[in-house]
């Protein structure tokens, strides 16, 4: 369907999100944003995001993010960059953040722009089940080979998911296995561009994820590919917790930046190509001391050494707790150092990378259900008395009980008390950390998530 006159031809060109040929943001090189759902469809999911992919419509330039133009590149390339107001952009939109067959598909589209329409009305037709297998375009696209998606991670789905699990309905399940699938194609591209164009970024990872995890404000300046990639990794890496905060991940328009979103209490998620003026700082170490910044053309992350956290913090101690720090950028480093050996594939040292980081978020998530299951258990035992002695109320859950458990599950000295009890701790840091953690959006939403599904099973404590 024609955009002409949409709401997301005025979010895109008018407002300026998706970049023209002369943006400043915009340097020849594809790369992928996001943009909330709400922006395109006020009724939309308001955590719901859409992915876009953008690449230049001169095929002398790369279609891909993984496609870099070299050092070496032909002439025809150095001359089409140098003049990239000649050529349009085009950008791809969609629900899922299927990125190697995106910009696959844009590949092909900037080569038959003709048969454009023809292209994606066949694909929209097609299916996800389809196009896993396989979409012929051959007809219209001579040159093409099959569309088909490609460069996701094994297996393909998650455990529980079918590929028409993934639309609208089942996507805004949080603890869903398609929310899982999603989150695992998002982080298997992400790093394997990490990987293909600037590996020593994998050795930061870690502290930024850490940070992540804390809700703190989180900058990320440099190159739009390289920070939009590292944005989209890190919210990718969270799942089952959810960032519910503001999120940019690619240099917004110009106008936007008048806008001073380091002043909001708010933790965020900000990529930006560099520091605006109009923000009045010349440096990072003049941002305000509550502001993590990753310096990704320098592969490393700033932290103010006044930084506190909610939970007591500081400084340089905002990492991982106890040995979860070190042994991930163990993990990474060692990823790193064997592909450069080519003792392992570009996908061997993603799964790798991506095992560990699951590793360390499944262990925080495994503490919250757990806690959940504890609070659910302590709360049904309170109420004993007041539920009588039938077998029916000994067997059913009451009105309202999976709030009354949230309720009294949110207490930080509780959730510590219970921590302590689980030998969890292994030093100062590590206490400080899960304070400061259970003090989060993302952690007290999981925690509702899990104790309102817990109870939906009916399942009482025994």
């Amino acid at each position: 369907e024609s955009i002409d006159g949409s709401i997301l031809e005025k979010v895109l060109v008018t407002d300026g999100f998706c970049p023209g040929p002369i943006d400043y943001r915009w340097e020849g090189e594809p790369f992928a944003f996001t943009l909330l759902e709400t922006a395109v469809n006020p009724k939309g999911d308001p955590n719901g995001l859409l992915y876009v992919c953008v690449c230049s419509e001169s095929t002398a330039l790369p279609a891909a993010p993984d496609e870099p133009c070299e050092e070496n590149e032909e002439p025809a390339a150095k001359r089409a960059k140098a003049n990239l107001s000649l050529a349009g952009v085009l950008c791809l939109v969609s629900k899922l953040p299927l990125f190697p067959f995106s910009f696959r598909l844009l590949d092909v589209l900037r080569r038959n722009l003709e048969k454009a329409p023809a292209i994606l009305e066949r694909i929209s037709r097609a299916g996800l089940a389809s196009l896993a297998e396989g979409v012929e375009v051959s007809d219209l696209a001579p040159a093409a080979a099959a569309l088909q998606l490609q460069s996701l991670p094994e297996p393909r789905l998650s455990p529980g998911c079918e590929w028409h699990d993934l639309c609208e309905g089942k996507l805004l399940e949080p603890l869903g296995a398609p929310s899982q699938t999603i989150s695992r194609w998002l982080v298997a591209w992400s790093l394997s561009t990490v990987f293909l164009r600037w590996e020593g970024l994998v050795e930061v990872l870690g502290k930024l994820l850490a940070c992540v995890l804390l809700e703190q404000k989180v900058l990320l300046l440099g190159d739009p590919q390289r920070i939009s990639t590292i944005a989209l990794l890190l919210r990718g890496l969270l799942w089952p917790f959810r960032w519910l905060h503001l999120f940019l991940s690619a240099p917004p328009p110009p106008q936007a930046l008048n806008v001073p979103f380091l002043d909001s209490p708010c933790p965020s998620i900000l990529a930006l190509g560099q520091l605006p003026e109009e923000w009045g700082y010349e440096s990072v170490q003049e941002l305000p001391t509550q502001v993590v910044t990753g310096l990704l053309e320098q592969g490393r992350v700033h932290v103010h050494h006044q930084l506190e956290t909610a939970g007591g913090l500081k400084g340089l101690d905002v990492k991982l707790p106890g040995s979860m720090q070190a042994d991930f950028w163990t993990q990474a480093v060692q990823a790193q150092v064997r592909l450069r050996k080519k003792e392992l594939s570009v996908p061997q040292a993603v799964q790798k990378v991506q095992t560990a980081a699951e590793e360390v978020v499944s262990r925080l998530a495994g503490l919250v259900k757990d806690y959940a299951s504890s609070q659910i258990a302590a709360v049904w035992t309170a109420e004993a008395a007041d539920r009588g002695s039938s077998d029916e109320a000994a067997q059913v859950f009451p009105e309202g009980f999976a709030l009354r458990c949230f309720r009294s599950a949110i207490d930080v000295d509780l959730f510590m008390n219970w921590l302590s009890a689980q030998n969890v701790f292994n030093d100062e840091q590590s206490v400080l950390f899960y304070n400061t953690f259970f003090q989060t959006q993302l952690c007290l939403d999981l925690l509702h998530e899990e104790i309102s599904a817990q109870v939906a099973t009916g399942k009482v404590p025994s």
